[in-house]
């Protein structure tokens, strides 16, 4: 997964027959692959969590919006990703950005959910 050096947004990948490549849809920037892009995002959970994964995840457009009420300021959307092979499911806030999982807060401060 990449994202846009200029606007942060998650870029898309484009393969043709001859080529392929990540496009921000926003800016409509390419941006080349590399040896190290692969279509498998493998990694230990907590790398995934302190990651622009979630960093960015309130304002992912391809995450699933769900209303679900916020630990931190009590609003009223969010949007998910499931990660690892628990299928753990993080929530990023859209009013106030924080992200947190079903029994913990990221930041490790338990939360009733």
């Amino acid at each position: 997964m990449k994202f846009c050096d200029n606007c942060n947004n998650i870029t898309t990948m484009v393969t043709t027959s001859t080529d392929m490549y990540f496009k921000c849809k926003s800016c409509n920037i390419n941006y080349p692959v590399n040896d190290n892009d692969t279509l498998i995002f493998k990694s230990d959970e907590k790398q995934i969590i302190n990651s622009d994964l979630t960093r960015f995840l309130p304002h992912n457009p391809i995450a699933p919006k769900i209303k679900k009420k916020c630990p931190y300021c009590d609003g009223d959307y969010a949007r998910y990703i499931r990660i690892g092979d628990e299928q753990t499911i993080i929530f990023g806030c859209i009013s106030c950005e924080k992200t947190y999982s079903n029994a913990n807060v990221i930041d490790n401060t338990t939360v009733d959910t």
